[in-house]
């Protein structure tokens, strides 16, 4: 088998929201370093696309109660797509 593709390097999803269960970033508050996560299964990438940086928002309420910045920061990710052949091991009957 042999697959050939000629897409672009960058490809829409054509999705508004792009929810990705058992999905999660974390990062450290840059002021006070708690561990924070994003659950990609409640919080949606928006308008997200293929080989394109995807931005996630982090929040610090703590930092954001004390008056400490920044207690808000990015972070990037990249979806990348891909095909590749399965192997069947029993044929369907």
């Amino acid at each position: 088998m042999q697959i050939e593709s000629k897409s672009p390097l960058v490809m829409k999803l054509d999705v508004k929201r792009l929810y990705i269960p058992g999905t999660v970033i974390t990062d450290a508050c840059p002021t006070c370093g708690v561990e924070k996560r994003v659950d990609l299964g409640n919080y949606p990438l928006s308008f997200p696309n293929i080989n394109v940086p995807s931005d996630i928002y982090f929040y610090c309420g703590a930092c954001d109660e004390a008056d400490r910045r920044p207690y808000e920061w990015t972070r990037q990710i990249l979806i990348r797509f891909s095909i590749e052949e399965v192997q069947v091991t029993d044929p369907p009957a």
